[in-house]
């Protein structure tokens, strides 16, 4: 401890306190006048936040690198009181990657996005990181990213889509001003698909895929397994010619019946 408290006479005559830096022989009124002067003074090697004198700088650094109450900056001088307060700066002022424990550091805010995309699953657009390729995929294929451009089949609707599953889950949630229904898209389905290609009428869900035998409760939901081709069965181009004649024909009138 480099510093001692005493009492000396005031001009008032009462009592005040001092603080005395006693490698120094200074006399300081207050703490905080103590603190700084340990801080500032090329004599001392001063930790504040564990009120700690050293002997030489080297073992300051050395302190500050090793205990517990500090949270230093392999990069440059920050010193957080908190792992979180260390994060959060690395992340921000260094341009860490962060997704997946990735603890790679890059020199740019563009160079760390260029480096999520190139290793990770991840949308440089929305700075969102995915699990797994089928949520980026279905993602990147969202109206997020992609203009919606695909026309509701049925001729009194205006409403477009990205997609043809897109299509399918509007005309199942009853949005349609045709007034075509979930109810009327599976009958339509179970009625009209002769060679079962994508209904199984006696299975506990009705819409099933022949390529992964997955099934599905709706038919919104193998629509949009179909899209993202983890099976396959699109690239058969019997099955894709026979599925599209299918919903082709949900224009009829007598679907929404």
């Amino acid at each position: 401890m480099s510093w001692s408290s005493s009492d000396s006479s005031s001009d008032s005559g009462y009592y005040s306190e001092r603080i005395r830096c006693r490698p120094c022989g200074r006399d300081f009124k207050q703490r905080e006048h103590l603190e700084t002067h340990l801080l500032n003074s090329n004599k001392h090697h001063y930790c504040l936040r564990c009120s700690e004198d050293f002997d030489t700088h080297s073992d300051l650094i050395d302190h500050k690198n090793e205990s517990w109450s500090h949270h230093r900056c392999p990069l440059c001088t920050f010193d957080g009181e908190e792992d979180y307060d260390l994060t959060s700066h690395i992340d921000r002022a260094h341009y860490r990657c962060g997704l997946d424990d990735c603890g790679r550091i890059l020199s740019t805010a563009p160079g760390r996005d260029m480096h999520r995309r190139a290793v990770h699953l991840y949308c440089t657009a929305h700075s969102r990181f995915f699990k797994n390729e089928d949520n980026l995929k279905q993602h990147m294929q969202s109206a997020l990213h992609v203009v919606p451009n695909f026309p509701c089949i049925m001729p009194s609707c205006d409403f477009k889509t990205v997609d043809q599953s897109a299509m399918i889950l509007h005309l199942e949630a009853g949005q349609c001003p045709s007034g075509v229904t979930r109810s009327s898209v599976a009958s339509y389905f179970l009625d009209n698909d002769y060679n079962r290609i994508v209904t199984n009428p006696y299975g506990p869900r009705h819409f099933e895929c022949k390529a992964c035998n997955k099934d599905f409760n709706h038919m919104s939901g193998l629509a949009q397994h179909l899209k993202h081709g983890s099976c396959g069965a699109l690239k058969d181009d019997s099955f894709r010619i026979a599925y599209n004649d299918l919903i082709s024909g949900l224009y009829a009138p007598d679907v929404n019946s």
